[in-house]
């Protein structure tokens, strides 16, 4: 689901960075709770708008 190797997930929970539950000796990922961490760690920031939403934006749009 991450695109990552094995040992970069291990490494990760080792750091306490991805949320974990532990049942008996086996350790997983909540699904719904990984997608949530996914979600979080993304940071798209997107650059100087052109076109049509740059238009929008400084409201330079249509004319009637």
């Amino acid at each position: 689901m991450l695109g990552i190797s094995r040992s970069k997930v291990f490494e990760l929970l080792a750091a306490q960075e991805l949320p974990l539950i532990h049942i008996g000796r086996s350790t997983r990922i909540p699904r719904n709770q990984l997608e949530e961490w996914i979600y979080g760690q993304v940071l798209w920031q997107p650059r100087a708008p052109h076109g049509l939403l740059g238009r929008l934006q400084s409201g330079g749009g249509a004319q009637d």
